[in-house]
């Protein structure tokens, strides 16, 4: 083999492979996100913060829409900085100030600095978001973004699967607050070498070809903000999401206490809330990998359905093993969730005004996020039982359903 010929074989393996390392950081930074770190594992500092401050759930829980009102009142502008600056810079910072910033719950001692820690927090994390992650493999991925998306956002439930039970163990050993400083040192330890070395904003910066598109489910047009909101499938997309996330992270952050309620143990529910990430992990993965293949809102509907079923069923009032088993469904759909939206943002919509378009679309997510949550918690104050709570998010899954059935096929094309 001649030196031209070595340099092409190496030339090639580079641009087969090094796609896979911005896949790598992406998994890295879904697993030490600020939905893995601060909403889902929120559920077990409940009753330490009870037990520490007197603080009961609907309070404590009362920091989600705090934080996630933050991260939508900054999510249009961060959608505008990686359009225009490119998403490698943008999540660099933002890792280091959100990463940083977990440290500062050393010096809470009132409710009004806990959620004020939160708003800031919501502030400085929101360009360490989904936003970020799958602008960047939008563009790096065509024929094989549904996988790559599905990998990268895997990492959100590899982190809810291994951070439960080490902060668990930490508040064990110490207490709440070396908990969180702990989370910030992951977060950084990992974070900023991912973004800083394995992630680059295109493949044109080092000199790589794009990926090959996937012609038959191509886009035909890259639509700007208004004309995506013009659109059906822009307000369908908007209404599910809002109904499935709502559910499902409601269902997340209430699951710790849920079952300490029933007489679990602390590390019974952690383990309970690491299922639910597993779950959601295995979602991430098989969602992305038929999405690929099928016509994503009529998979997608399906396993929402699935989740709709096992909702009702917590609701119904559940025993303990069973209420773990309807929680691993709804992790699944979870999953699927995380996938799917950025999915059908880039096939309906385009790349050009992604960064733009998801925002829009993530700040009504995040209001839903934000708002269930709290809600379960109010309603559980108020009558003593997660059951009434419950039926509503059945309700919200079978929106979501019923939205994904009324999308038509991508540009015009026919559904497989």
């Amino acid at each position: 083999m001649t030196v031209v010929e070595a340099g092409e074989v190496v030339a090639q393996a580079r641009a087969r492979w090094r796609p896979w390392g911005v896949v790598l950081a992406c998994v890295i930074g879904f697993a030490i996100s600020p939905a893995t770190v601060l909403f889902y594992t929120l559920g077990l500092f409940i009753e330490p913060l009870r037990a520490a401050h007197g603080w009961d759930r609907a309070e404590v829980s009362l920091a989600i829409p705090i934080f996630t009102a933050a991260v939508a009142g900054a999510m249009p502008f961060v959608g505008v900085l990686i359009d225009r600056l490119g998403p490698r810079r943008v999540l660099i910072g933002s890792i280091l100030l959100y990463g940083g910033g977990l440290g500062g719950f050393f010096l809470v001692d009132s409710l009004p600095r806990f959620y004020g820690l939160f708003f800031l927090l919501g502030v400085v994390c929101s360009g360490a978001n989904s936003i970020t992650y799958t602008r960047l493999l939008t563009v790096w991925f065509d024929r094989n973004r549904g996988k790559a998306i599905g990998i990268a956002s895997s990492g959100m439930g590899l982190g809810m699967l291994i951070m439960p039970p080490i902060i668990d163990q930490v508040m064990q050993a110490a207490n709440w607050q070396w908990a969180y400083l702990m989370v910030g040192a992951v977060v950084l330890l990992l974070g900023l070498p991912a973004a800083t070395w394995l992630i680059a904003d295109t493949p044109e910066e080092l000199g790589l070809p794009r990926e090959p598109a996937a012609d038959a489910l191509a886009p035909p047009v890259a639509m700007t903000v208004r004309e995506a909101s013009g659109t059906r499938q822009y307000w369908l997309i908007l209404a599910c999401f809002m109904g499935i996330a709502g559910s499902t992270n409601a269902i997340a952050v209430h699951l710790a206490p849920m079952l300490l309620d029933l007489g679990t143990s602390s590390a019974g529910a952690a383990a309970a809330v690491s299922a639910f990430g597993g779950a959601m992990l295995l979602g991430r993965i098989a969602m992305g990998w038929l999405i690929d293949r099928f016509f994503a809102p009529r998979i997608c509907a399906l396993i929402f359905a699935v989740s709709t079923v096992a909702t009702v069923g917590l609701a119904a009032g559940l025993p303990v093993a069973a209420i773990v088993v309807a929680a691993v469904c709804v992790g699944f759909s979870a999953g699927a969730e995380g996938d799917v939206m950025g999915f059908l943002i880039g096939r309906y919509f385009g790349i050009a005004h992604y960064a733009r378009i998801y925002a829009s679309i993530f700040v009504a997510y995040l209001l839903s996020v934000s708002a269930f949550p709290y809600l379960l918690a109010q309603m559980f104050e108020l009558t003593g039982s997660y059951r009434a709570g419950l039926w509503l998010c059945g309700a919200l899954n079978l929106v979501s359903v019923l939205c994904l059935l009324g999308m038509g096929p991508y540009g015009g094309r026919k559904a497989r």
